[in-house]
């Protein structure tokens, strides 16, 4: 049976069973449920993101997630980490790596760092990259559905 074809109150039971993380309210002695986020739901939406925005900067989408060091993917690579980094705030820095193929955390730090540094010496390469992936955030926020 297709999910949209289910009953509303299956579709919730069918949504919280997927849920990863869970946002809870502490009031005095009582914990509430004021809502949950769906991890894969979120994981999919950001690896879309990457994919559409390689696609932008001409770069193929499996370089990306590749280990090259070619010159130009990794700067496509650090462009797309940053702005994953500001299209979903709330994604864990652990999270925005794998979709760029990085091992952990520290690499998106490093990423972070890397682009402000290169668009402070106005490197062309990165500040052109750069460009693209931040009117493609605005354009994803505007057209989205708040994520």
């Amino acid at each position: 049976m297709q999910f949209d074809k289910l009953p509303f109150q299956h579709k919730i039971k069918a949504m919280l069973a997927d849920c990863e993380t869970k946002i809870m309210l502490l009031t005095g002695h009582r914990v509430q449920l004021v809502g949950t986020v769906l991890k894969d739901d979120l994981e999919s939406e950001m690896n879309r993101f990457v994919a559409e925005a390689a696609t932008m900067l001409n770069i193929k989408y499996s370089l990306i997630l590749s280990k090259t060091r070619n010159h130009k993917v990794v700067a496509a690579r650090f462009t797309i980490a940053v702005g994953l980094t500001q299209r979903f705030p709330n994604a864990t820095q652990m999270m925005i790596g794998k979709c760029v193929g990085y091992k952990d955390h520290s690499s998106v730090i490093h990423a972070r760092e890397a682009v402000a540094n290169m668009l402070k010496q106005q490197n062309v390469l990165y500040t052109k990259y750069y460009k693209i992936i931040e009117h493609f955030v605005q354009f994803s926020k505007k057209y989205s559905n708040g994520n």
